[in-house]
């Protein structure tokens, strides 16, 4: 990418979204690390993001489109150029700020910089063919295809379609998909050391940025504004403040409940926004952060560094084998899982993932629970949570815990000190969140108590 193209915003995006569908790359990553490349104007920043993730959100129904026009289907078409062809379509059917010649124009220009005059004019009739049939690209009709309807005009793949429509029926499995299809809202986390909710929500307000407090999470903040580039600029400058963590994630350190002076254990720690959730609700527990992963440790080690956390000993370990240690008091087990609980800010996943993932990362999370379950004190907790929620992955696994580890209970209640998280589990003591009842990712959650 030539430095030009590089503040680009559809040239940029087109490098993106190449890297995320053909390398495993992962967007938010990669627009992080452009918008942080200095000469960007703020609203071709705002641009960037929205092709990237809109193209994401809209993958299928765009190439829908597109293999409709292309006489030898998109598999014939190279990579570069079908990612700007999404773009230009995308703009097309979803953006309303620039003109369609306009965005004709520099789609097939950035394409004959890439691949020359004869690819430029197949892109060129295309795109021509889409725009004088745009009301004309309908998914399937509902009435005799619902599945399809729904996987083409909400971008999700056929499989989790059928088993969103077993779980949740087709109204909420609609407004599953509709929600998956929105833009979050940015969540902070006030990091207690530094202040209160209040004193932040302050702050936000004295930089004009409207803020509301989360309904269950005592420490959030949902950002209700567009203001990006205000939040950087404070993070910079108040860098012990917040974290950037959804609310559903901030629950999972209050259910644990840590206490001072016990040992605790946060296995698979990376990125590190639970650990130092967990340092700061007990500044004086003894907390190992652990992770298979050694090259995403340095993660850890940042934010506790940022946050001038000093209780947090890191470790690199594989959890499915034995523990170098035990005796823990408390076990926070935020286990791998598929993530697709997260397709609202990681929209890729829903095309990378399948049945057979996911039945792979559920034999390591029962390994993983086996290990732990050793390593705890007798009356200490054990957390298991999981961004997502396949059965697999969620009470199955716990289910086959339980059946190998009689020692261990459910605890059903809500925390004592948190009562506001009581709509948030179930009779079984399960907790769960989604993002079309509760705006937060959709992710599971149990309390298990080893009984002396």
């Amino acid at each position: 990418m030539s430095s030009n193209d590089s503040l680009n915003p559809r040239s940029a995006a087109a490098q993106i979204l190449h890297r995320v569908l053909h390398e495993d790359a992962y967007a938010a990553r990669l627009v992080d690390h452009a918008l942080s490349k200095p000469g960007w104007d703020s609203r071709d920043q705002a641009l960037l993001t929205e092709i990237v993730y809109g193209v994401l959100r809209r993958l299928l129904l765009l190439d829908r489109g597109i293999g409709r026009f292309a006489s030898r289907g998109l598999d014939s078409i190279d990579p570069m150029t079908l990612q700007h062809l999404r773009i230009a379509v995308y703009q097309m059917l979803f953006l309303d700020r620039i003109p369609h010649h306009a965005i004709l124009h520099e789609a097939v220009a950035a394409i004959q910089a890439l691949r020359g005059p004869k690819i430029a004019g197949f892109a060129n009739a295309v795109l021509r063919k889409i725009q004088s049939h745009l009301r004309d690209l309908h998914p399937p009709d509902p009435l005799l295809d619902l599945p399809g309807y729904l996987s083409i005009s909400q971008s999700h793949p056929a499989w989790l379609i059928e088993r969103y429509l077993q779980q949740l029926g087709p109204d909420r499995t609609e407004a599953r998909l509709q929600a998956h299809n929105q833009p979050p809202a940015l969540v902070l986390r006030v990091h207690a050391p530094w202040g209160s909710r209040e004193d932040l929500l302050r702050v936000l307000q004295e930089h004009a940025i409207q803020a509301t407090p989360t309904t269950f999470s005592p420490d959030g903040l949902r950002v209700e504004s567009s203001s990006g580039p205000i939040i950087q600029k404070l993070f910079k400058e108040l860098p012990q403040s917040f974290v950037i963590q959804d609310e559903a994630a901030q629950c999972i350190a209050h259910l644990l409940e840590p206490q001072p002076d016990e040992r605790i254990l946060d296995a698979c720690a990376a990125p590190g926004g639970k650990t130092a959730h967990l340092a700061s609700l007990a500044p004086h527990a003894q907390i190992t952060a652990v992770d298979r992963h050694a090259n995403k440790l340095h993660l850890v080690q940042e934010v506790c560094d940022r946050l001038h956390l000093s209780n947090v000993r890191i470790r690199q370990a594989d959890l499915t084998q034995p523990l170098p240690e035990d005796g823990f008091d408390r076990i926070l087990c935020d286990a791998p899982c598929s993530g697709l609980g997260t397709l609202r800010k990681n929209p890729e996943i829903r095309y990378r993932r399948t049945l057979q993932d996911i039945q792979q990362l559920s034999q390591t999370q029962r390994k993983l629970l086996h290990q732990l379950a050793l390593a705890l004190k007798p009356n200490g907790r054990l957390i298991y949570a999981v961004c997502t929620d396949t059965p697999e992955e969620c009470e199955e696994t716990v289910q086959h815990f339980l059946q190998e580890h009689p020692e261990f209970s459910i605890e059903t209640d809500p925390p004592s000190h948190l009562p506001s998280i009581a709509p948030l589990l179930d009779a079984s003591g399960f907790f769960r969140t989604s993002p079309e009842q509760h705006q937060m990712d959709a992710f599971f959650a149990v309390r298990l108590r080893k009984n002396a």
